[in-house]
């Protein structure tokens, strides 16, 4: 037998406790920054399609001003002719070449649009299915208001108004709906 001693060498790593520790730690962080993490998803998906829907109304009314003629957003569930549908199914924007406030089959379609996710758009009754501006660029009803909506309770402000006035232009307003969209 030898007489020598053996150096045992210390091993690394972590207990049981300090790997339970950190789990916890991790599981309070995470609770806290989901609802934060969902209400920046939340209110990122309002944003984006108020702001498509704002493209697409000044867009109509710039088509309406070049061309010194009708030019309508309508309500389209297909893409290819209005509808009477709710506008988070989807829009288009058409040239009245005819001045009929139809979609007739030689009229050019100039842009088609969609909401994406669960967001609800609405019309008033002004509003509800078409928005048609005239050649120097007005309404030709009265102010409309268009509610996007999203049905959570992590957004204080789950709703957005876009207000149109006669001479055509839109504001962008928030609103709190308790987390429901009537």
């Amino acid at each position: 037998m030898s007489n020598k001693i053996k150096h045992i060498k210390p091993q690394h790593g972590y207990t049981l406790l300090e790997l339970m520790i950190t789990i916890a730690i991790s599981a309070i962080l995470l609770s806290i920054a989901i609802p934060s993490f969902q209400a920046l998803i939340a209110s990122s998906q309002l944003t984006t399609q108020t702001n498509n829907l704002l493209t697409a109304l000044s867009l109509a009314r710039t088509q309406a001003i070049k061309n010194n003629i009708r030019a309508t957003l309508c309500t389209s569930n297909n893409g290819t002719n209005c509808t009477q549908t709710p506008w988070h199914d989807g829009w288009l924007i058409y040239i009245d070449s005819n001045q009929n406030n139809l979609l007739d089959p030689s009229e050019a379609i100039t842009t088609v649009g969609q909401a994406t996710g669960d967001l609800q758009i609405s019309g008033n009754t002004n509003v509800a299915n078409r928005i048609s501006y005239r050649a120097d660029g007005s309404l030709f009803t009265l102010v409309g208001t268009i509610r996007l909506c999203k049905a959570t309770t992590a957004l204080q402000e789950n709703a957005r108004n876009i207000i149109i006035n006669h001479f055509g232009r839109a504001r962008v307003t928030r609103q709190n709906l308790n987390g429901t969209c009537p």
